[in-house]
């Protein structure tokens, strides 16, 4: 099992990092068109982490 910090996926993204920006711009940002499966393998789920837009 690779570690799960530092992973870098096939398509060269990082799946355990969450980025969140409190200040800045006036930015308005729609939802997600898609959603998002939480996998559960043994007794760990991916992903680990979840974003959730409120409002």
């Amino acid at each position: 099992m690779l570690p799960e910090y530092g992973r870098v996926s096939a398509n060269g993204t990082l799946p355990n990092e969450f980025v969140y920006i409190s200040k800045g711009g006036n930015l308005t940002m729609l939802a997600p068109a898609n959603s998002v499966t939480l996998t559960r393998r043994g007794c760990m789920f991916e992903p680990h982490v979840l974003g959730i837009m409120v409002g």
